[in-house]
């Protein structure tokens, strides 16, 4: 249990915030492990380690790992505000 907080320009900005942040964890607690973003990633920016995906310092946020995962598929098409 915790408290995690958004602070943005506005209430909008905010809400933007932590629906990435909230993305974010749900992919890394739901991911498999099963290397897809590995392959798909340019530089390397991603590598599996003990059964999940790790980004390191190599990643430049362009998103390729993120449209071959498909716990972001799975999650994108169910109502994440009720896990």
């Amino acid at each position: 249990s915790g408290t995690v907080t958004a602070r943005g320009d506005t209430d909008a900005g905010a809400r933007r915030l932590m629906r990435a942040a909230e993305s974010s964890i749900r992919r890394s607690l739901e991911c498999t492990g099963c290397g897809l973003c590995v392959g798909k990633c340019e530089v390397r920016g991603v590598k599996v380690k003990n059964g999940r995906a790790v980004v390191n310092e190599n990643c430049t946020h362009c998103g390729l790992c993120l449209k071959a995962c498909p716990v972001v598929r799975y999650l994108n098409t169910k109502d994440i505000s009720n896990i």
